[in-house]
């Protein structure tokens, strides 16, 4: 079980990188370590591009619901709200403020500290969200405030920068060559990357995909939405690295290319066993992998609403005598108790407070199960003599192992398990 964990710790290894450019809130890519302190203030302590942020905000007095980094809010200033960024490791010479939306009606400036000046609200209709306002100080600092006024503001992104937003020399902090290359290279939270290999697309929900390159290695895409199963991802774009779930790799897309039917790759999911799947050894080589696990059985029907589809309720089923978890993230439509053949996607552990790792399979498909390798034996397997041993599936195996088999003595058939 720890080994698990220690694989998956390599995500979380800090190095100092030659950034320039640092994107410390961005409303479309998930922060869910905000915290709440004392004060009703939001606190974030992050590291970004190799240097530690932390960033305080006031909490909106007219939303007890309201906590950034959620499901891509962008950022409340309101009522004179003071914002403040801190960090040990750069001196910051520029803010750029992004404001989220499309019109001028949460767009305003507001009082900055000390030795900061705030610059023209700046206005470019090529863009979704077109107004910005860039905050300098010549001098650079390592702490940096602004105070709302009584209008409500609002910001999609921040970026700061120890140099200026003109300079055009900041580049990625990371080539990466292959998915590998995530882990050889202790690509850190926060980093820039460039995605220099081609991806297939082995599952895609909205702008969330689920990609694998030649090694057939997995990981998640947040990028242009219309991707397909086995759409090709083209080489030669940028990307914001993100761990989601504590332990899951997720490149951000800044220009990743739009989908194209005409490129095209040929990923089929592979059949991996229920006991394969649960056990931790092999769980950091399945993290964001797509697969299928055949005869599973669910006791019940699965969970649903008014419109046959329910979102993020666990539920379980059984497979050779294991107990999997799984999570209908993607509003697959729910299916009467039975046995099927489920695709899924591996994006989630949950952790008790005792470090028991129990993974979490975000259902892709139900395929109602033809039946076992039990019900696939014909009348030829079971002729009389020595015992004959077979896998769930109905494989004719010589010198079974350790696992769940089926064996064939005497014109009969049984499952035992092997230990």
């Amino acid at each position: 079980m720890k080994k698990f964990l220690l694989s998956l710790g390599v995500l979380a290894v800090a190095f100092t990188a030659n950034a320039k450019v640092y994107t410390v809130f961005d409303a479309s890519v998930e922060q869910p370590n905000w915290t709440e302190n004392s004060d009703d203030q939001f606190v974030l302590e992050t590291v970004i591009r190799g240097a530690d942020f932390t960033i305080v905000t006031a909490k909106d007095p007219r939303s007890s619901t309201y906590k950034p980094g959620v499901g891509n809010s962008p950022l409340r200033l309101r009522d004179n709200c003071e914002l403040s960024i801190t960090t040990p490791d750069i001196e910051m010479k520029a803010v750029r403020f992004t404001y989220g939306s499309a019109s001028s009606t949460y767009v305003a400036q507001g009082t900055v500290a000390e030795g900061w000046i705030q610059g023209d609200i700046i206005e470019n209709t090529s863009n979704d969200l077109p107004f910005s306002m860039i905050i300098t100080n010549a001098e650079g600092s390592h702490e940096f405030s602004f105070t709302s006024s009584e209008k409500y503001i609002m910001l999609s992104k921040i970026e700061v920068t120890d140099t200026d937003f003109n300079d055009k020399s900041d580049g990625p902090d990371v080539v990466i060559n292959s998915i590998a290359d995530i882990y050889e290279n202790d690509v850190n939270p926060g980093d820039l990357v460039s995605v220099n290999f081609d991806m297939t697309t082995a599952y895609a929900f909205g702008n969330n995909i689920y990609a694998t390159d030649s090694d057939g290695r997995f990981i998640k895409v947040v990028g242009p939405t219309g991707y397909e199963t086995n759409f090709l991802i083209s080489a030669k774009w940028l990307g914001t690295f993100s761990v989601e779930n504590g332990f899951f790799p997720v490149i951000y897309a800044q220009n990743c290319p739009s989908p194209s039917s005409s490129k095209r790759g040929d990923f089929t999911p592979a059949v991996v066993s229920a006991v394969a799947a649960s056990d931790p050894v092999n769980m950091i080589d399945l993290v964001n992998n797509v697969f299928v696990i055949n005869n599973v059985e669910f006791a019940e029907r699965t969970p649903y609403d008014e419109f046959g589809i329910y979102n993020d309720t666990l539920f379980t089923g059984t497979c050779d005598d294991t107990v999997l978890t799984f999570c209908n993230t993607y509003n697959i439509f729910s299916v009467p108790a039975g046995t099927y053949n489920v695709t899924l996607v591996f994006a989630r552990v949950d952790i008790d407070e005792e470090e028991n790792v129990t993974p979490v399979f975000y259902v892709i498909s139900f395929e109602k199960s033809q039946g076992s390798g039990i019900d696939n034996l014909t009348t030829d397997n079971m002729e009389k003599g020595e015992a004959s041993y077979y896998t769930i599936q109905g494989v004719k195996i010589a010198n079974p192992e350790k696992g769940m088999y089926i064996r064939v003595e005497n014109g009969k058939a049984s499952k035992i398990n092997i230990k």
